[in-house]
């Protein structure tokens, strides 16, 4: 009995041995995956754009020449402080003063007021600039010189939104 047994057991494994071969000869193993190619060295810069990147619209708050103003700008929505008297801490003088708020369509005017606090010479201007702005365009300037005169520039697009057809007011 246990030489039959250990027969049987012998051609069990012989023929699990020739199974096992067989099906490994007519099922190729997958192929192991390739290792992914370097790539290759390139002496060309990538591509840059054809164009830049359209900016918004802009209009611009500045103020230049000597003294130490007190600056409020914006527009009919938005008053925003120029930060108090410029130039109280240094020489007095902090000069040019340049500030911004996005061009928005529907907006009356932009407004542009700075006072001399005793004295100095300055100009105030209010410039747009962005897309279908030729250059960068001073819609409007105003000046004060000695004491407390008020510097002021005031303008509007004339109605039609489009940020381009400006007028200066007063």
């Amino acid at each position: 009995m246990k030489v039959l047994r250990a027969a049987t057991l012998t051609i069990a494994g012989v023929a699990l041995a020739g199974c096992t071969a067989t099906s490994a000869a007519s099922h190729p193993a997958a192929p192991a995956p390739a290792a992914p190619a370097a790539p290759a060295a390139t002496t060309q810069p990538p591509p840059q754009p054809t164009t830049p990147p359209a900016q918004a619209k802009r209009v611009w708050f500045v103020v230049t020449g000597t003294g130490a103003p007190t600056i409020t700008y914006g527009d009919d929505t938005d008053s925003r402080d120029g930060g108090g008297t410029l130039g109280v801490l240094g020489d007095g003088n902090a000069l040019p003063f340049k500030a911004w708020v996005p061009y928005q369509p529907g907006h009356l005017y932009y407004t542009l007021n700075a006072q001399l606090e005793g004295g100095g010479d300055i100009t105030c201007k209010i410039v747009i600039t962005g897309p279908g702005i030729e250059a960068n365009a001073v819609v409007a300037t105003g000046h004060a010189s000695g004491g407390y005169n008020i510097c002021d520039a005031q303008a509007d697009d004339t109605g039609d939104d489009t940020g381009t057809n400006w007028q200066q007011e007063g």
